[in-house]
């Protein structure tokens, strides 16, 4: 799967999200995670500032 096939798939609603296969949902879920896991690591190797926050991010 694709990123922008992920996010497609993360970003419906409604209709449109039910009548996706179930395990498009869970790929497009593991990519997500895989994803947020990258630029948690880049953020690490970088001092604080480096990045802005992502919209919802919190710090701490």
């Amino acid at each position: 799967m694709t990123l922008d096939e992920a996010i497609r798939i993360k970003e419906l609603t409604g209709d449109e999200f039910l009548a996706t296969d179930p395990d498009d949902c869970g790929e497009a879920d593991r990519l997500s995670i895989e994803a947020l896991k990258r630029v948690k690591w880049h953020k690490d190797q970088h001092e604080r500032g480096y990045y802005e926050l992502l919209p919802g991010e919190t710090e701490e």
